[in-house]
């Protein structure tokens, strides 16, 4: 799986798909108004090679240039947020350590707006394909289900079901940073995925909790 955007940019290895994350902010910029270009311009650039593309929305984004991964229109609507200050030292952020927001992932204008925005990516990718398949993102640092302000596991389960309802036709995975949402989503017919796989330190326990 490669995480070049193009595939004029040096990838080292063949691959089988090409992995995007992108910040909610990016793709609705303004409430209502959608920029697929981010995304369509991947599926463009591999077409040609056969290579097809999977994806993962963020809301919070410790890497992001700028204050906000979800968008600021959200915020100005009402929904409460907790600032952050992590990064500096990974290369993948600039070297800055900037502070940052992340929403309040119980407030409810959290959920009716990113439900809506979930749904429109339901709408414009769902069954395309030249996608392979979508990562439950949406909740945590990078979407990856990991967050110093969690919310409960019923609120948890919405966002999973934000996906299930918009995409019936491509297929979902799961992190496992979140063992109690991760066999609520399994259950619902998606698959599981992890970054790093064999590192055995804090994940130990997530797997024997699967068997």
């Amino acid at each position: 799986m490669s995480q070049h955007r193009s595939p004029n940019s040096g990838t080292r290895f063949p691959c089988s798909v090409v992995y995007i994350r992108f910040d909610w902010a990016n793709a609705e910029p303004q409430e209502g108004h959608y920029d697929w270009k981010l995304i369509d311009d991947v599926i463009s650039a591999w077409k040609g090679q056969g290579t097809p593309v999977a994806m993962r929305v963020m809301t919070a984004n410790a890497h992001s240039s700028g204050y906000y991964s979800s968008p600021k229109w959200l915020f100005d609507a009402g929904c409460k947020g907790f600032e952050y200050q992590t990064g500096g030292g990974d290369p993948t952020s600039g070297g800055r350590a900037i502070p940052r927001i992340e929403p309040d992932y119980a407030d409810p204008i959290y959920i009716t707006k990113h439900a809506a925005f979930i749904t429109a990516f339901g709408k414009r990718y769902d069954g395309d394909p030249d996608v392979e398949f979508l990562d439950i993102g949406s909740y945590g640092i990078w979407g990856e289900w990991h967050t110093t302000h969690p919310v409960p596991v019923a609120v948890r389960k919405q966002i999973v079901d934000m996906y299930l309802t918009a995409f019936q036709k491509t297929p979902l995975v799961f992190m496992t940073d979140d063992v109690e949402v991760m066999g609520y989503a399994l259950a619902h017919a998606t698959g599981m995925r992890r970054d790093g796989v064999g590192r055995s330190e804090e994940h130990t326990s997530e797997l024997q909790s699967l068997r």
